[in-house]
């Protein structure tokens, strides 16, 4: 901005002797403009469709209490606004300090996530498929004091499919934080599919709403943007390219909206507590087994129990009711063991092979 008088102005340039270098011009351009004046204006005039402006006066900079704020480094330029972090607890303790790790997260800086080795994924900018829908902060408006983000989902009780890649520097167990959007108080969810059309390949779904949050995956709501959360999920990663395919989770009418994925590698500090899942009992001939999940980390293990065997007693399995097989068969004519229902309907060559001896004739042509 210069002020020129009236009539004939000069405007000379010389070197700055705090730079190595001048400027290299080309032209002037001078552009007469209304006096802003110095004081606040007595009507304020804003323009709504400035972004980042709303709220502040064109012409005086008056800033009205309820303006867009406008973040650089998480602070706003125009008042003390500051984007706060909050803390993440995870169920892990990698650093081995005793205590779980807590990660640090912003919804609105979703790059300030701390964690050591930390995957990031954009759910919007690093999408990989077409079938989806983007809500675009831009065209929906803003809360005053809050900041508004794009997020991507599925359309409702769609074939749509959000895909993306994940590179794992190796093998392992991940803790899968997901930054979600809950606009309501509807049930929301999702169907996940890993390293889809591999040997690898395995589906979970998720279902949480805003009142109905399952405590178990649900680590964190962020005060600072209305429904957002931060959702943990534990998943088997290979070393190398993974994929990540989000569909529509079955018989859930709404479908979960989404900002960010972060993984981390867990390690095997997680001080486990066992709960059983499952469990089949093992019979005399076939095995059993008890499926463990742990209440913190999710990790599962699988017990195998032995089978038995038979208890025979006079004859009968006194843990079944399984009738010993004879050592000295007395077949009817049908050819069936009387004493323990065996049925030897076998050719001669079978009869031989077990050992079987008759009188020739006595039972046609069984020996």
């Amino acid at each position: 901005k210069v002020e020129l008088q009236a009539g004939v102005n000069t405007i000379k340039i010389t070197e700055d002797s705090m730079r190595s270098k001048g400027q290299y011009f080309r032209d002037f351009y001078l552009l007469f403009v209304e006096e802003i004046p110095s004081t606040e204006c007595e009507e304020h005039t804003y323009d709504s469709f400035a972004h980042n402006k709303w709220g502040i006066c064109l012409y005086c900079g008056y800033v009205d209490d309820n303006h867009e704020h406008a973040i650089k480094d998480g602070k706003c330029v125009y008042c003390d606004f500051e984007i706060t972090e909050v803390e993440v607890p995870s169920v892990f303790d990698n650093d081995g300090d005793g205590a779980n790790d807590v990660y640090h997260f912003a919804a609105a800086l979703p790059e300030r996530f701390t964690a050591d080795g930390v995957i990031h994924i954009d759910a919007v900018k690093d999408v990989q498929s077409t079938s989806h829908l983007i809500f675009d902060p831009s065209k929906g408006g803003t809360i005053p004091g809050q900041l508004p983000y794009p997020h991507i989902y599925c359309s409702d009780m769609s074939n749509d499919e959000l895909i993306y890649t994940i590179y794992a520097p190796e093998a392992g167990t991940y803790e899968m934080a997901v930054h979600v959007r809950i606009k309501d108080q509807k049930e929301r969810g999702a169907k996940y599919t890993i390293n889809k059309g591999t040997a690898a390949e395995y589906t979970f779904s998720t279902t949480y709403g805003w009142n109905t949050a399952d405590d178990a995956i649900m680590l964190r709501n962020n005060d600072f943007l209305i429904g957002s959360y931060m959702v943990g999920i534990m998943v088997e990663l290979q070393e190398g390219e993974n994929t990540i395919s989000i569909t529509c989770a079955e018989g859930i009418a709404k479908n979960q909206h989404f900002r960010d994925f972060y993984f981390v590698k867990v390690g095997e500090t997680c001080a486990h507590e066992y709960n059983v899942i499952e469990s089949v009992e093992a019979t005399c001939t076939t095995d059993g087994y008890i499926t463990y999940a742990c209440a913190l980390c999710g990790k599962t293990k699988t017990e195998i129990i032995l089978a038995k065997g038979h208890d025979f007693q006079n004859g009968v399995c006194i843990v079944c009711g399984q009738i010993e097989e004879c050592k000295d068969h007395q077949l009817n004519d049908e050819f069936v063991c009387i004493i323990c229902g065996k049925n030897f309907h076998l050719t001669v060559e079978e009869a031989i092979e077990i050992g079987m001896t008759f009188e020739k004739g006595k039972y046609g042509d069984i020996y």
